[in-house]
């Protein structure tokens, strides 16, 4: 019967062990799920920042080539304007007329 009563003590104390070993362990699983926790709603904040950068990052680069167009037409209006001017500037200086430029306006001097 010792024996038995010893291993029933010993056994006792095992369980005694092992029940404050779980309950440790159970604290920190539910530390580990609150940390986690946070850590999804942060994730989630941040993927919603993203969203918002990318979704800002293409409406600058729309903006962009709106842009790019509007100064590829400029340019071309520029062009136009010059070749115009030119031509003008030839058939008047054919009629051996003296002419002054101001700017983009040619006056004659009659």
């Amino acid at each position: 019967m010792v024996d038995l009563q010893t291993t029933i003590t010993s056994l006792r104390k095992l369980n005694t062990k092992l029940t404050v070993e779980i309950s440790e362990l159970r604290k920190k699983y539910a530390e580990l799920e609150t940390k986690n926790i946070e850590v999804n709603v942060e994730n989630a904040k941040l993927k919603q920042i993203l969203k918002d950068y990318e979704a800002r990052f293409a409406n600058l680069e729309h903006k962009d080539e709106e842009k790019a167009i509007h100064i590829a037409k400029l340019d071309d209006e520029i062009k136009e304007i010059k070749q115009s001017s030119t031509n003008t500037s030839s058939i008047e200086n054919s009629d051996n007329t003296p002419t002054k430029r101001h700017g983009l306006r040619i006056i004659s001097q009659r």
